[in-house]
């Protein structure tokens, strides 16, 4: 009896170091059948619903989000970017178009205002001085008027009044629009006035006027799209990059045309060859 008790040991040893291998294989063996069921459970949630979520789920694991330090920096850059070169717009083509300049100037008020906002939140005291009236203004006034600016230097006077007397009817009636409402308004002033300047850059051969007129566009799709982040851009920095390559462009259009209405085609050739 007392030589079979080892035997006996052994072999419950052995019985349980097997059934801990067969545990360990199991659940090795469920495990990765239970994530591809979270990863197709995840993607079903995605195609059926749609939701921001599960959008921004996928968008965190795929690019992260960025930091709010980063963010901050970055909105500050972009606005100070925009701010600056519609300024120094507005102040090159006050002699040529004061309509032209006005409208650089009202493109540069909502950087202005974000940088007031952004610049003393470092040391705690920033405030939310920031309003949807702004953003209408610049938008809905301001990109007409550089639309007339093109239009009266180019000779039509008629469409340059109406497209400013436009912009003030509809600025003017902002309180009887809804918010919806609003951001159809001014998507529908951005394509006007992108395709107004592309028409008149078109027929004037200004290759300025033509890529200022497409960054426009460009800027009112995005506006008007869901799309919150390209990569690891905000949307409203990319926005302010691309207004402010149209503001460099547009003021660069119109001193060009401006020059060949005082000089004429030839002269302007003249003058680039020498």
């Amino acid at each position: 009896m007392r030589s079979n008790l080892p035997s006996t040991r052994a072999q419950n040893s052995a019985r349980g170091r097997g059934e801990e291998e067969d545990g360990g294989e199991s659940s090795e063996g469920w495990a990765l059948p239970l994530r591809r069921l979270s990863r197709l459970l995840l993607f079903h949630c995605l195609s059926l619903s749609g939701r921001k979520e599960a959008e921004s789920v996928l968008l965190s694991r795929s690019f992260g989000p960025m930091p709010g330090g980063a963010a901050e920096g970055a909105g500050l850059l972009s606005s100070t970017l925009l701010c600056a070169l519609c300024l120094g717009s507005a102040a090159r083509t006050f002699q040529i178009n004061r309509g032209a300049a006005a409208g650089f100037l009202l493109q540069a008020l909502v950087p202005l205002v974000e940088m007031a906002v952004l610049l003393p939140a470092p040391l705690g005291l920033g405030w939310d001085a920031r309003s949807p009236e702004d953003s209408w203004a610049s938008t809905v006034v301001g990109l007409p008027l550089l639309a007339f600016g093109f239009h009266w230097l180019n000779g039509d006077c008629s469409t340059a009044n109406v497209l400013l007397g436009g912009a003030l009817l509809l600025a003017g009636g902002s309180g009887c629009f809804s918010e919806e409402g609003k951001a159809l308004v001014a998507q529908s002033v951005t394509a006007v006035a992108s395709i107004t300047i592309l028409i008149v850059s078109v027929f004037t051969g200004n290759a300025c006027g033509i890529l200022g007129g497409l960054l426009v566009g460009t800027a009112g799709l995005l506006a008007g799209s869901k799309l919150q982040q390209l990569l690891t851009v905000r949307k409203r920095d990319l926005l302010h990059y691309l207004m402010a390559a149209a503001s460099l462009t547009l003021q660069r259009a119109l001193r060009t045309q401006h020059q060949e209405l005082d000089q004429g085609p030839v002269g302007l050739q003249v003058e680039a060859s020498g």
